[in-house]
């Protein structure tokens, strides 16, 4: 009885995910998965083995059972240390052995790069990125498909990571809860603690602090007007939560912050397309809001016709004579 091919992968990937020794020749020899559906498992594979380190750091991966090396991803890289994860790939810090500068190289994870939708979606993100040209946009160096697993070469952005800035607030003293600090986390995967950090000044977050970090200003009611003063000056205006009994209150909030999505009373998050509008101000963006009632013109290729109705001949002048 043939196997599934669905069936196969799923297996072989719950495998590589529980660390698992898998025999790559036997896998071969059975021949229910494609060359290239095992070459982007053999790249899941050494994707895992980087992130537990079981891989050292610029080395062409761990051998399998018959000695044969693992693919090999980093080619050309070296001191290849993991930064970030999500849906469709990796991010790597690495260095660019050829021309000697540091770069972040994005890995399609091998569990969708089976998919062409993936792979393709993958391609775009790229070419979308490549294509433009802002200092505040990352440079795209080179896309390439290797060993069956698409990479993206992109600038490297040296910033604050959100460890650094819980460490930073900690050495202030700031830091008034960190999850962390009883229990221990995951050894495998990247993580950041949920924490509260207390500031004397709304002012004082000066950027953008994307994580599960909660910041805590204390206030005088006679001094909201400062405080809101220093809100509206950050520069962002996406979304802004009031949680208060007094109407006037949230009207007072309202009418001088300019954020495009305000929750009085609620959860600031799972806006619901078509009923909840969606969308920001400045530097969180701007234009039509998604589910809000301009969104669908901008889906819309607008016709003008003009017509010189002098051109027929005659009087014009008849057009404009009241019935």
């Amino acid at each position: 009885m043939a196997t599934d091919p669905n069936e196969e992968t799923t297996r072989i990937v719950a495998s590589i995910a529980d660390s698992k020794q898998i025999d790559w020749d036997a896998m071969r020899r059975e021949g229910s998965l494609s060359e290239s559906e095992l070459k982007a498992l053999r790249a899941l594979e050494t994707i895992r083995q980087l992130q537990a380190g079981d891989v050292a750091e610029g080395g062409s991966g761990a051998s399998g059972p018959a000695g044969e090396s693992a693919p090999p991803l980093e080619t050309g890289f070296e001191n290849l240390t993991p930064i970030g994860r999500g849906r469709f790939g990796t991010v790597y810090r690495a260095t660019d052995r050829a021309l000697g500068r540091e770069v972040a190289l994005k890995v399609m994870n091998a569990d969708t790069s089976l998919s062409p939708e993936s792979r393709a979606r993958f391609v775009r993100e790229a070419r979308v990125v490549a294509s433009l040209n802002h200092p505040n946009i990352v440079r795209i160096f080179q896309v390439d498909d290797r060993e069956g697993t698409l990479r993206i070469v992109l600038e490297h952005v040296q910033g604050v990571t959100l460890d650094r800035w819980i460490a930073d607030m900690e050495g202030q003293g700031r830091v008034r809860f960190r999850w962390d600090a009883e229990k221990t986390l995951p050894p495998r995967g990247l993580f950041v603690p949920p924490a509260i950090v207390e500031l004397d000044h709304a002012r004082d977050l000066k950027e953008e602090v994307f994580g599960p970090i909660l910041h805590v200003v204390r206030w005088r009611a006679d001094e909201i007007a400062q405080l809101l003063d220093e809100i509206a000056s950050n520069g962002t205006g996406l979304t802004l939560g009031i949680h208060s009994r007094i109407d006037a209150r949230a009207e007072e909030i309202i009418a001088r912050l300019p954020n495009g999505n305000v929750y009085v009373n609620r959860s600031m998050i799972g806006a619901v397309v078509g009923s909840q509008p969606f969308g920001g101000h400045r530097l969180s963006g701007t234009g039509p809001k998604a589910g809000g009632p301009h969104y669908l013109a901008r889906f819309a290729a607008e016709q003008t016709v003009t017509v010189n109705t002098a051109a027929a001949g005659g009087n014009a002048s008849l057009f404009t004579v009241a019935e």
